[in-house]
């Protein structure tokens, strides 16, 4: 159990940040570790996760919190849709990439609530809201295997889980992996976007390859802390956002802020900060209606024309 828990947050690479968890960190230059770590270092690495392992539990929402959370913000409808088509492909979607799945559930609810044939009022299509010009960069991404040999392995290991491959043979060799899985998605192709298999694995395939861009924005900013929680926010803005944006005003709010989310008294606060910061409105406003969905006891609604909620 502590090993797939482990595993669970490894592609956060925390030995490269900072996260403020009551436990000195390391920043390691050398990251990925090549070489074998002393037992004092082993040590201190577990202690590190244990803390993030509590910090996270604190922090989140349970899977039956969320469900309450979108029954009660969506509908009834909301709640089957989700059930019936949605939770096992956002389950194995953040097992094989190995993101928070409340925080990917909170995502894909705020781009969509579940419909697949979502069109925005700028033409964003599908359940994740996938641009075109996203989709044809993450098909660089996932052809790009000696640069991000994770995020395709990931992306191969979803389409096998969902297609309920099971051979071994298969699962443990990756030249019969595209029997099974897909290269690219087609940005011209309409059922691309309605295919929910593709749509889900795409929105996790962004979030991994945005925790890249994430991390290196976070590791420019020495003494710069954030919280899990706030790490979250961050990913799921630059998803909103775009990289650029994101790292932009994270660069002008660690200038102001040097030592991080202790600069300011809350979250809601930090985030109403980094607005100032550079992060456009609809960011800003994005990253608070996913703040409100996955933060645990907080039943705020996602938006200021929904009605509290009465969870009693």
């Amino acid at each position: 159990m502590t090993l797939a828990l482990l595993l669970f947050f490894s592609p956060l690479s925390f030995a490269q940040l900072n996260l403020d968890i009551g436990v000195p960190n390391y920043i390691r230059d050398d990251f990925p570790c090549n070489g074998s770590l002393n037992s004092a270092e082993t040590n201190h690495n577990l202690s590190d996760f244990r803390q993030l392992l509590r910090n996270f539990e604190n922090n989140m929402k349970s899977m039956s919190e969320f469900r309450a959370y979108i029954n009660c913000y969506g509908s009834r409808e909301h709640t089957k849709i989700f059930t019936d088509r949605f939770e096992e492909l956002i389950k194995a979607a953040s097992a094989k990439f190995q993101i928070p799945r409340v925080v990917f559930g909170c995502l894909i609810f705020r781009e969509s609530q579940w419909d697949r044939n979502s069109v925005s009022k700028t033409g964003v299509r599908g359940a994740a809201q996938a641009t075109r010009e996203t989709i044809v960069h993450l098909n660089k991404v996932l052809a790009d295997r000696k640069q991000y040999p994770d995020i395709y392995e990931a992306w191969s290991r979803y389409f096998l889980a969902v297609q309920d491959v099971a051979d071994k043979d298969i699962l443990s060799n990756p030249g019969r992996w595209p029997e099974y899985v897909p290269t690219a998605l087609d940005p011209n192709n309409a059922d691309t976007y309605d295919d929910l298999d593709k749509v889900i694995g795409f929105g996790a395939a962004n979030m991994s390859y945005l925790q890249t861009r994430l991390n290196k924005a976070l590791a420019s900013h020495l003494g710069f802390k954030v919280s899990l929680s706030d790490y979250n926010l961050l990913l799921v803005g630059m998803y909103n956002s775009g990289d650029t944006g994101i790292a932009n005003a994270l660069a002008s709010f660690a200038k102001k802020y040097p030592h991080g989310t202790n600069g300011v008294s809350k979250s809601e606060d930090w985030v109403e900060v980094l607005g100032r910061h550079g992060l456009r409105g609809e960011g800003v406003e994005h990253m608070k209606a996913i703040r409100n969905c996955m933060e645990h006891g907080n039943f705020k609604p996602m938006t200021k024309y929904d009605k509290l909620c009465d969870f009693e």
